[in-house]
């Protein structure tokens, strides 16, 4: 008995507890275990094959999605024209998207600007970045450009309007220095032209600028291989505190209507008292010979018109939104203009209205003072009837006085 009792208490497996079990009890006991094993029932199958059916659709159509865009950001570039090379010889353009940008330009893009180092050269989060902000502002995504791929180029005639008056008739010398230097040496590709405007508010000092210019004239001819044109205008009755924009406009207006042999590719506007780096149309050439509709350039701010809290004081750099590029620098495609139809006056006071307007000009404050904000309502023109734009990407090139 003893024996037979510590049998019963010894831990049972499965196969004992059948074996034990009477011959009618095993059936029963087999019966249920069946029913407990689970079954696949073809609906079943149906549904995982459909989810995996649908999880492959999404593979593919994100990998389509991704090729789309790829393809996409290089459409809204120029079509290169029939045999051309990949050096960036591209169609002449003024007037809409920039030349195309290869896969080696966006690496220089995500590698020229520290803000990108979170996109880790991602080829298409890079791309993504330049059209949603990079164009907005107006960022290079260029490659610098080599020497050879300015061979064979169209040459680029450049207009400088100078904009000053009596009280910066020492500064002219300096500002028109600087310009006909950065113009030395570079014949092969630049013709040069600059007209000086005398935007005071006296004709008494006229006689006085006409006979500096002249002066600053032949001293810069004497020291120079080139003979560039520099002109003065009359001098014109500006009686509504314009600041120089009506001028400008008259200007404008006489350089629209020259002989197309005499008619500048672009014009950039100055005042007396700006200066200009050495190397300021070479850092531009590529794209002026590209037909950019603006090429903008970094510049070193007066005091007041530093910005300490973003930039230090130091150097600002362009960029095509309110505020963020100045009318010294930045080269305008007269052709951009003219299909603009812009003028300074048409836009002059941009920024005087809250709400959808302010919002539409792309303004950030307001600003009610005519002629205040007259420069950025004339960019806002040409952007808005779809010229390209971009921001060089080198040091200061022009000083702000």
């Amino acid at each position: 008995m003893k024996k037979h009792r510590s049998q019963n208490y010894l831990p049972w497996t499965e196969d004992d507890a059948e074996s034990n079990l009477p011959s009618h009890s095993i059936s029963m006991f087999s019966s249920r275990k069946s029913k407990l094993q689970p079954r696949v029932s073809a609906k079943a199958i149906w549904v995982t094959l459909a989810v995996l059916l649908l999880f492959f659709f999404c593979i593919v159509v994100i990998m389509a999605q991704r090729e789309d865009f790829v393809n996409r950001t290089k459409g809204m570039s120029l079509s290169r024209s029939e045999g051309t090379h990949s050096n960036g010889f591209f169609r002449l353009h003024t007037h809409g998207p920039l030349p195309d940008i290869s896969n080696t330009d966006i690496k220089c893009y995500g590698q020229r600007y520290n803000d990108l180092a979170y996109l880790q050269g991602d080829a298409i989060k890079l791309r993504s970045h330049f059209v949603a902000t990079g164009s907005l502002e107006g960022r290079d995504p260029y490659c610098p450009a080599k020497e050879s791929e300015f061979v064979g180029r169209r040459r680029v005639h450049v207009k400088v309007i100078m904009r000053t008056y009596d009280k910066q008739l020492l500064n002219i010398i300096g500002s028109l220095s600087s310009i006909v230097a950065a113009a030395e040496d570079r014949a092969d590709w630049l013709d040069l032209s600059i007209v000086v405007l005398n935007t005071g508010e006296e004709s008494e000092t006229h006689d006085e600028l006409a006979a500096l210019v002249k002066q600053v004239t032949a001293t810069l001819h004497g020291a120079s291989n080139r003979r560039i044109k520099i002109e003065l205008r009359p001098w014109v009755l500006d009686l509504d505190r314009t600041y120089g924009y009506k001028a400008s406009d008259l200007e404008l207006q006489v350089t629209k209507e020259a002989h197309a042999q005499h008619r500048p590719d672009y014009v950039l506007f100055c005042n007396g008292d700006t200066y200009y780096a050495e190397e300021t149309f070479d850092s531009a050439r590529y794209y002026l010979e590209a037909g950019i509709g603006m090429v903008g350039m970094n510049w070193l701010p007066t005091h007041r018109h530093a910005d300490y809290e973003i930039h230090g004081g130091a150097t600002k750099r362009c960029s095509f939104i309110h505020g963020g590029v100045d009318l010294n620098g930045v080269f305008l495609s007269l052709e951009a203009i003219q299909r603009a139809d812009a003028s300074f006056s048409a836009l002059h006071t941009p920024c005087a209205k809250t709400g959808d307007s302010m919002t539409k000009a792309g303004c950030r404050v307001v600003d009610t003072r005519p002629y205040f904000a007259a420069d950025w309502g004339f960019f806002h023109q040409l952007i808005e009837d779809g010229a390209s734009f971009i921001c060089l990407y080198t040091r200061a090139l022009f000083m702000q006085n």
